[in-house]
């Protein structure tokens, strides 16, 4: 059986579907700690038949640094600049301002920005890190949180309201771009195929039988003679 291995990039359907399919089948739930690489097993008719989830190489790895050539403080300095999604070290590495929107608030950070060869692109390790898009300024787990509030709420103006309550001042525009964005998204995630339903085994004899039921027929064996109104029957 062909198998192709999808990687999984944050904010992709193929993203929520990994996700989905490991919160609802493994043991343990989906639970992720630290830099990670995600794949996506499908069989040729796109089926999915199995979810890979790779941690990241570990702090101290003494191959990897004598073959980069890294000492014990060469790798504190080095090791913010590796790719997430590759482990191999970034090339125009510079310092970034980043700010987010979380539930605690506006978070401003100074990130490493650098080109990866393999990817052959630019990227930010700590987006890649925390799920990000390019230009996403707004963390999931807030997001999460707002959209949720929108469906249990009647209007965007109530959702803002009640963000007010746990320190997230936004504007019910906001949450309606969010939703937006989120349903958007949803809407191409493709379902998986549903099972047939049972069907009962075919068959190809039909015993048909006539049973004979005694007080139903008279004496001669036709039918039973219609009792006279006001008469009753003793056996």
């Amino acid at each position: 059986m062909l198998i192709k291995l999808e990687p999984v990039r944050p904010g992709t359907p193929t993203a929520q579907r990994w996700a989905f399919y490991l919160h609802r089948c493994h043991y343990l739930g989906l639970q992720v700690v630290g830099e990670n690489l995600g794949c996506l097993a499908q069989n040729v008719q796109g089926r999915a038949v199995a979810c890979l989830l790779f941690g990241a190489p570990a702090w101290r790895c003494a191959p990897r640094d004598r073959a980069l050539g890294w000492s014990d403080c060469v790798r504190r300095q080095e090791l913010p600049t590796l790719s997430t999604k590759t482990g191999l070290p970034l090339t125009n590495t510079r310092w970034r301002d980043l700010q987010l929107e979380t539930v605690a608030g506006l978070v401003k950070l100074r990130v490493r920005h650098g080109w990866s060869q393999a990817l052959n692109r630019s990227v930010c390790p700590a987006r890649q890190a925390w799920g990000l898009d390019a230009y996403q300024r707004t963390r999931p787990e807030l997001q999460a949180r707002l959209t949720y509030t929108a469906t249990e709420v009647p209007s965007y103006e109530r959702a803002a309201r009640m963000a007010q309550t746990w320190g997230t001042p936004v504007s019910d525009t906001w949450i309606h771009f969010q939703v937006q964005r989120l349903g958007a998204a949803a809407a191409t995630i493709p379902l998986p195929t549903p099972s047939p339903l049972p069907r009962d085994p075919e068959f190809s004899l039909v015993v048909r039988m006539d049973g004979w039921i005694v007080r139903e027929r008279g004496r001669t064996g036709g039918p039973a003679p219609q009792a006279e109104p006001g008469a009753h029957r003793l056996s």
